[in-house]
């Protein structure tokens, strides 16, 4: 997530207000009509433009009361909305983010979603316990049983307590864990008891609260993902700050991250045959298609302890070998031994682009821009992102124009719309979904109004709509339900419907 732009205050949390939308999203989970799916106008801007047998899924359409929209034929089931009690006593954190589904072993008919939320803020952990690393921590991971058959939760718990913004993150399949990201490098020195800024490995089988213990060998920054290599072990990671490094941990026990290991930045060293500069910079001035050949610089000091600017210090060490520069990294992927990731503001127009990384050998590999935006109407702030089951095609989480801030208006921010957005490996593009659920953006953005908004008194509560961004994407196993969040105040959408008549379906 874009953090320059948003900083969450468990403080503000779930006031009264919030509670009231989390609500809304409570009683919409319990309306037949939202799950029945899509009927009505359509909508949606339309990234392809119109449907194309055997590669989309058709216009999308509209109904009351849904959350979001999504193609005839579809529907979603809604469950998890912040503030609904847990199996284990404790309320559901709000802003959800990333999450990843695993399966159970021995019960098919059961996935477990292992879901972040980004809050942030100096205040009490959700659990307090000395599992907790940080009693002045707000954020959590969750844990979430969901019933295939049912379509229903059988279980939810808290699964890690006292981090702060743990934003996209990424799944081990191969270790069986989730690594939640902390974005934010705030420590002691901020009001906090513990410094931050790490990855934090979380038990997929986990019954209950576990000890958060950092993995400070993967550096101290401003952690958005991470994808892991199956067959090496090496966990890749994203920073978003702006601009940005794309990074390797390579452990020295590829079954025990705890043992350490090395941190190493992406360098390009060369396109088409031809030697670029170090520093090269990713956001302007690429062709789709273009393919570089692609280095790593070690990070000497992973874990700085320098209270100054830790945001930037592992940012500089790999500038300092020249690595490449890339603008906003956010949501990162594997599949098929690539890795492919997005960069929120690149691109000529900032809109993002779509990149993947290859290994080649241990020491480098190939980079190549697959997709760029031209026009929000395609994509606008591509974020969290998961390979679709036939592998043919990305699913993109959107966090552009539903927020956009709009300096020269008395409004300040405008509300615009926000999709998930489906890009194939050939760069052609189409909408799969469009939330609906309108957002009070004074309520969740508050610090942004009181800092940035130029209009004199800046607007109050209730006075600027947009909508929330769609967060977290995966599949499960068996590849017939699209999980997704809606990040504000935090609700999780299970989606289902015909994919084997698109591009998605294996």
């Amino acid at each position: 997530m874009q953090i320059n732009r948003r900083t969450f205050h468990k403080t503000a949390g779930l006031s009264a207000a919030s509670m009231t939308l989390a609500q809304l999203f409570l009683n919409a989970c319990s309306s037949a009509d939202a799950d029945d799916g899509a009927h009505g106008g359509a909508g949606g801007e339309g990234g392809s433009g119109g449907s194309e047998p055997g590669f989309d899924y058709g216009p999308l359409v509209k109904k009351d009361g849904a959350l979001i929209a999504l193609p005839a034929g579809f529907r979603y089931v809604a469950f998890g909305a912040a503030g609904s009690t847990m199996s284990d006593g404790h309320a559901v954190p709000p802003y959800h983010d990333g999450m990843a589904a695993f399966s159970v072993p021995g019960s098919p008919h059961l996935v477990r979603l292992v879901r972040n939320h980004e809050i942030g803020g100096v205040g009490e952990a959700v659990v307090s316990s000395d599992k907790s690393f940080d009693p002045k921590g707000t954020g959590a991971v969750t844990i979430t049983e969901w019933n295939l058959d049912t379509e229903a939760v059988t279980r939810d718990f808290i699964a890690l307590s006292g981090t702060i913004e743990n934003c996209s993150g990424g799944p081990d399949a191969a270790r069986r864990h989730w690594l939640t990201c902390e974005e934010n490098v705030e420590g002691i020195a901020d009001g906090y008891e513990r410094d931050h800024g790490y990855v934090f490995a979380v038990p997929v089988d986990a019954e209950g609260l576990v000890e958060a213990i950092p993995l400070r060998s993967m550096g101290r920054f401003l952690h958005e993902a991470t994808a892991t290599d199956p067959e090496t072990g090496d966990v890749y990671m994203t920073e978003d700050e702006g601009p940005d490094s794309f990074y390797r941990f390579v452990p020295e026990d590829p079954d025990d991250l705890t043992a350490g290991g090395t941190l190493w930045a992406l360098k390009l060293e060369a396109r088409d045959g031809e030697s670029i500069e170090d520093n090269y910079d990713t956001g302007t001035g690429q062709a789709v298609g273009t393919t570089y050949t692609a280095s790593w610089v070690q990070i000497d000091d992973p874990d700085p302890t320098d209270p100054e600017d830790p945001a930037r210090a592992v940012f500089d060490q790999g500038q300092a070998k020249g690595a490449t520069l890339f603008q906003g990294l956010e949501g990162l992927c594997e599949h098929g031994g690539s890795f492919f990731f997005t960069a929120a503001d690149g691109g000529d127009e900032e809109l993002g682009q779509v990149w993947r990384y290859t290994p080649t050998s241990a020491d480098g590999g190939e980079l190549t821009l697959i997709f760029e935006a031209t026009s929000a109407s395609e994509l606008d702030g591509p974020d969290n992102v998961v390979v679709a089951p036939s592998g043919n095609a990305i699913v993109v989480c959107e966090d552009g124009d539903g927020e956009d801030w709009i300096d020269d208006d008395d409004s300040c921010r405008q509300g615009g719309n926000t999709f998930l957005r489906v890009v194939s490996l050939d760069g052609r593009v189409f909408d799969l979904a469009e939330v609906l659920e309108p957002l009070d953006l004074v309520k969740f953005f508050p610090d942004d109004f009181e800092e940035d908004c130029t209009a004199d008194p800046p607007p109050a509560e209730g006075e600027v709509f947009g909508h929330s961004e769609f967060a977290g994407a995966t599949w499960s196993p068996d590849g017939r339900w699209l999980f997704v969040n809606l990040q504000y105040p935090g609700i999780t959408l299970a989606i289902t419907g015909p994919w084997e008549e698109g591009i998605l379906g294996a």
